[in-house]
């Protein structure tokens, strides 16, 4: 059974009373958990770290089984923090593609090479790689080589505002279309289906998409012996296929 961050757990629940009472707000939640709105609004966008007790507290406020307890862990594991000024470099394909890349093995710090790998200009890596240099993501060595300083931002649910999502989400799916027409069969992986759903489900349906991501991810980025040449982007839809 994987982790669960306790931020997309909160935020799951909260998301859950709000599909029953639209009305129902964060002040609502941090009233029936007992806690203050201010402390729930920071333990959800990871500003705040949760102890002990608290955490106790909001399991007993719950119901949550001691199975499901054993899973919850109030920070994100082996990830950097990751702050409201990092939301660009999730929002941007090419920023996400370009950290992937230099995670492979076969790496090369020239900006001509990434160009080409990534289907861009010159310029337009260019810009992305001083970009992240001035994060302080990328780390430019005095011989050229580009060194990885930060990887594995970790967003709370809220801070991810909705444009900013769909944004980001329409561009990947236009890109997945574009890597059909590319590449051979052989190459990717596609599973799809249509079926009918209650929509209270969702958030549980999101929960189990969060833990196979997690173990699916953990498995293809493991250490082994294999060669990790490529860059891959992996996305699960469940989208509406009707209309209200």
């Amino acid at each position: 059974m994987e982790n669960i961050d306790l931020r997309f757990f909160l935020s799951d629940e909260l998301k859950k009373r709000q599909l029953r009472n639209p009305k129902y707000s964060l002040r609502s939640f941090a009233a029936y958990l007992q806690i203050s709105k201010s402390t729930l609004s920071d333990v959800l966008t990871g500003r705040r770290p949760i102890g002990p007790k608290v955490m106790k507290k909001i399991f007993l406020k719950l119901n949550v089984p001691q199975i499901i307890e054993k899973r919850i862990f109030p920070i994100p594991l082996n990830y950097t923090e990751a702050t409201i000024d990092h939301l660009d470099i999730y929002t941007n394909w090419k920023l996400l593609t370009l950290l992937a890349l230099i995670k492979t093995d076969d790496f090369k710090s020239d900006p001509m090479w990434m160009a080409k790998k990534l289907g861009l200009s010159l310029e337009e890596v260019t810009i992305l790689i001083q970009k992240l240099i001035d994060k302080k993501i990328f780390e430019l060595k005095k011989n050229g080589k580009l060194v990885l300083k930060k990887i594995n931002f970790h967003f709370s649910p809220l801070e991810m505002r909705r444009e900013l999502v769909i944004e980001t989400q329409k561009s990947l799916f236009e890109l997945h279309g574009e890597s059909f027409l590319r590449e051979e069969f052989g190459n990717r992986c596609f599973a799809d289906g249509t079926i009918p759903i209650d929509p209270s489900d969702l958030p549980q349906a999101r929960q189990m998409i969060s833990e196979f991501r997690n173990k699916l991810l953990t498995f293809l980025e493991r250490k082994s012996k294999s060669k990790k040449n490529r860059v891959y982007n992996f996305c699960i839809s469940l989208t509406p296929m009707d209309h209200e």
